[in-house]
């Protein structure tokens, strides 16, 4: 600890003084300017002595101060992370949300499709009901390009002619009877006439097992078997003294014609 050196002179002189009095022998009393320089070193003493403690003071405060940044430091930098995650989520959450509408437009539409085909499908058979159509469903067990055969899902299986006229669609889009494959459901639109019955419009769902068989759908009513080829027996074209063969009036609603 350095002293001021306005103290130095006088406490010099003090010394001195002491050390001839006690070299002479003199025992006096301390002067009332030596009384004052103790105090005042005293009080300088306890000024230092507060400087000190106060400076040891703003060194502990310092470093709670840079304690403290550092935690704020540390804060804003976990904040700033934690943003970023939000961000990122918020990312996330956008782009699933535009996945979600595509989806749900793509289903939209699909299902108008849907809609779509089945008010056509409706309307067709509408229009097979009037031109006096009839229809029947089951497996394909053989596919040529003149002739289809369905077996039905009572065991009995017709076989249909295919002409010109016969419009096929395979799975929603049109194709040839030679893109059918035994096995796949079809439903047949056809009319009677000649010794087959002739296919009008084909419709076959592909990619189904082969035991699952759709529930029969006979629109008008399926009438009696045909007579296959080798019975040579014309279903309702040529006069013979019986009735040609019509189906049942309680299943078919086309009008019997009457024979001749």
């Amino acid at each position: 600890m350095t002293m001021p050196w306005r103290w130095m002179l006088p406490c010099a002189a003090l010394v001195g003084t002491s050390a001839c009095a006690s070299m002479r022998g003199e025992t006096k009393a301390p002067s009332p300017t030596a009384q004052r320089v103790q105090v005042q070193q005293e009080e300088s003493q306890r000024a230092l002595a507060a400087a000190h403690e106060a400076q040891q003071k703003a060194s502990e405060q310092e470093k709670r101060a840079a304690d403290a940044q550092a935690e704020v430091q540390k804060k804003q930098q976990e904040l700033m992370q934690a943003q970023q995650r939000a961000e990122q989520e918020s990312a996330k959450a956008q782009q699933l949300q535009r996945e979600a509408t595509a989806l749900t437009r793509q289903s939209a539409q699909q299902a108008e499709r849907a809609q779509q085909r089945a008010g056509g499908a409706l309307a067709e058979q509408g229009q097979q009901v009037r031109r006096g159509e009839q229809t029947a469903s089951g497996l394909v067990t053989e596919a040529t390009p003149s002739s289809l055969a369905v077996r039905q899902p009572s065991g009995e299986t017709m076989t249909f002619r295919i002409t010109d006229r016969t419009q096929i669609v395979l799975d929603g889009r049109p194709a040839s009877a030679n893109e059918i494959q035994q096995g796949a459901d079809a439903r047949v639109a056809y009319e009677l006439g000649g010794p087959r019955p002739t296919a009008i419009h084909v419709q076959v769902m592909s990619g189904n097992p082969l035991g699952a068989r759709p529930p029969a759908e006979t629109g008008t009513g399926a009438g009696p078997s045909p007579a296959q080829p080798e019975s040579g027996t014309p279903q309702g074209v040529q006069p013979s003294p019986q009735p040609s063969p019509q189906p049942s009036p309680e299943v078919s609603p086309p009008p019997s014609r009457p024979s001749p």
